[in-house]
């Protein structure tokens, strides 16, 4: 009996430990099953209530239209005297002066070396009489001389870190000039400019003697800005033309090349002056962008080829529509470098413009009538209103509102809350 007894205990016993462990299975696998359905939630929550943000940040935002366009302007045409080529001798878009001597026109053949040498030694004689009409003398003054070759070396040193190498040569030959007059005073002679300035000019007859024809002389008739770049639309780009300016008058421009050939022609233009003071830019656009523009409105020009800088105008004219397009004029009386010698210019006419806090157009909502942004602070959203400046589909400009407290009010660098589900002044959202 005693052995059955034990037999019956040690029975029970395998069994209620069996139990217990059925149960131990039994929970860990209900736990497994509740940790999972709480991960999967977690993970379908989060993807349905994603939080994204934005900093803000001080921005531009500008409304433009991208074309290529044409510059009219005020422009007096000089042909030359005779056949021949062209030797400049000021730059390009450099204003200049009545009667100012602008070009030369040499009828020999041309030959680049040659014509180089002679450029040379016009850019000596001009400086050199340059030099004398300022009534400053190099005779006995050594120290004069040392301050002139300190400065035109600065000039060169400058030019050079800045990969300028178009004029490069030209600081040379003046460093080489002072260095010969700086010679002859150190030697005990002195420098007598109207000799100089004599023998100068007799090497340079030399030179022109041997291109192997003549010279002729050619001076500014009125003052204005240079241009050598003759493309034969001078006569259709005048301002009457952009005050009426049609897109098939635009569409024929298009059908003149310029003439890069470096020979002129007796009687033919070979270089002209330009009215520096107004000039119009006009262009063809979708008529659908001309639905918000009017006559008088005040607009921008970048020219994005030669500069970053935009330049204030005002449109003058917008024609009737043809096939879907009409043309616009933009007048304005603004500098922008490069612009004088180009006919033919890609623009940007930026119709609108605002600066301040740049945020995304869907962050703004209206909460009792108050246009503002959810901000965050401490992982809670705030609603912070703002003054709205300019908005379109996908920016807005806005500054914060006046009366809001610091907690209240839109700050530079604050984390404003691009998106998110079911968003409230003082919810934790993270």
């Amino acid at each position: 009996m005693t052995n059955s007894n034990d037999n019956v205990y040690r029975i029970n016993q395998r069994r209620k430990k069996r139990a217990k462990k059925q149960k131990r299975n039994w929970l860990v696998k209900i736990i497994s099953v509740a940790v999972l359905i709480y991960l999967l939630l977690a993970i379908i929550f989060s993807f349905r209530s994603t939080l994204s943000t934005t900093i803000a940040l001080n921005g531009i935002v500008e409304e433009e239209i991208m074309v290529d366009g044409y510059v009219f302007r005020d422009q007096h045409i000089i042909n030359s005297p005779a056949n021949g080529y062209l030797e400049a001798w000021v730059d390009e878009g450099a204003r200049v002066s009545k009667d100012q001597v602008i070009c030369n026109i040499y009828t020999g053949e041309y030959d680049p070396d040659l014509s180089q040498q002679i450029r040379t030694l016009n850019q000596e004689i001009f400086k050199l009489k340059t030099d004398m009409d300022s009534k400053t003398t190099f005779e006995g003054n050594s120290v004069l001389v040392e301050q002139k070759i300190a400065l035109a070396a600065r000039d060169a040193s400058d030019l050079a870190r800045k990969q300028d190498m178009s004029v490069v040569a030209d600081k040379k030959e003046e460093l080489n000039l002072l260095f010969n007059k700086k010679k002859m005073i150190n030697a005990g002679g002195t420098i007598n400019k109207e000799e100089e300035l004599a023998e100068l000019e007799n090497k340079l007859l030399d030179l022109e003697a041997s291109t192997g024809g003549s010279k002729f002389e050619i001076k500014a008739d009125i003052p204005g800005v240079f241009s050598s770049r003759i493309d034969s639309l001078e006569d259709k780009l005048v301002p009457d033309a952009a005050k009426t300016v049609t897109p098939a008058y635009l569409a024929e421009l298009e059908q003149s090349a310029p003439d890069k050939s470096r020979g002129v022609v007796q009687n033919e233009p070979v270089c002209k002056i330009i009215n520096n003071y107004e000039w119009y830019f006009a262009a063809t656009v979708d008529a659908s962008y001309s639905e918000n523009l009017k006559v008088g409105q005040k607009v921008k020009l970048r020219f994005f080829d030669m500069s970053d800088n935009s330049i204030s105008g005002t449109i003058s004219h917008i024609s009737a529509e043809e096939k879907g397009k009409v043309a616009i004029s933009v007048y304005t009386n603004k500098y922008i470098d490069g612009i004088y010698s180009k006919s033919v210019a890609s623009a940007e006419i930026i119709t609108a413009s605002a600066e301040g806090i740049k945020l995304p157009a869907k962050s703004l909502h209206v909460v009792n009538e108050k246009t503002g942004v959810y901000v965050l602070r401490l992982d809670v959203a705030r609603f912070v209103p703002v003054n709205v400046h300019y908005k379109n589909a996908d920016w807005a400009i806005v500054s914060p509102a006046g009366d809001s407290s610091t907690e209240y009010r839109l700050q530079i660098y604050d984390e404003v809350i691009v998106d998110a589900k079911n968003l409230e002044d003082g919810k934790v959202v993270r």
